[in-house]
């Protein structure tokens, strides 16, 4: 995901990068984000930036593929909403995600609400663990999106991520991280969730019946 550029314009700020590959399936979102002007100016040009490498494919096959490994792998999707989005979000496509990790490398995805999606959610973290990959679920408030979840994951332990060092950011410090790691009454676990497969989409099925539940709220 992240066709329009705007997560790549972040991950370029870091003067560590040496390269980025950007996969997104559909030619026609990166093709907006490389050429219209709006976008570009939102996007400050990331995806013209000489380091980063525009690839047009289904995310799941591109980790299917053997190939280099990366120190982040940023998953910037859609909800799961669909069946065949549910993939994205299962023990498999995590275990291929962990295969093309470098030593001490880290993911990083969305995860959609612990508040309005919880039980998809919490869902997405264990089905992580369930790939071999140590978690650190946090959440944030998104102005356009309110509560919002994400996850870390790793191979090796993210003790070193909660600690730093921090770099300078706009909202991010050690301070707000840790706060984003508290889940309230309203969004803390509740149990675990049998990880979401293939064959068993589990965070399908959840965030259906949350997305159901929502609308039949009076």
């Amino acid at each position: 995901g992240g066709g329009d550029g705007l997560a790549v314009r972040e991950v370029l700020k870091h003067p560590a990068i040496e390269r980025v590959v950007l996969v997104d399936i559909d030619p026609a979102m990166t093709r907006l984000g490389q050429e219209f002007p709006s976008l570009r100016e939102l996007n400050g040009d990331a995806l013209r930036d000489p380091r980063v490498e525009v690839v047009n494919a289904d995310g799941f096959a591109f980790l299917q593929r053997d190939g280099e490994r990366f120190d982040l792998i940023v998953f910037d999707l859609p909800d799961p909403r669909t069946e065949d989005l549910a993939r994205l979000y299962s023990v498999e496509m995590y275990r291929r995600a962990r295969a093309r990790l470098a030593p001490r490398g880290v993911l990083a995805t969305q995860a959609t609400s612990p508040y309005y999606a919880r039980e998809s959610f919490w869902t997405i973290v264990d089905t992580l663990d369930a790939a071999g990959l140590e978690t650190l679920p946090y959440r944030v408030h998104v102005p356009s999106f309110a509560e919002w979840g994400f996850v870390l994951a790793s191979r090796e332990s993210l003790d070193r991520v909660e600690s730093g060092p921090w770099m300078p950011h706009r909202f991010l410090s050690a301070d707000s991280f840790r706060a984003a790691r508290v889940f309230d009454v309203d969004t803390e676990r509740l149990r675990a969730f049998p990880p979401s497969r293939l064959e068993q989409p589990h965070v399908w099925h959840r965030y259906r019946d949350r997305v159901a539940y929502w609308r039949n709220a009076p």
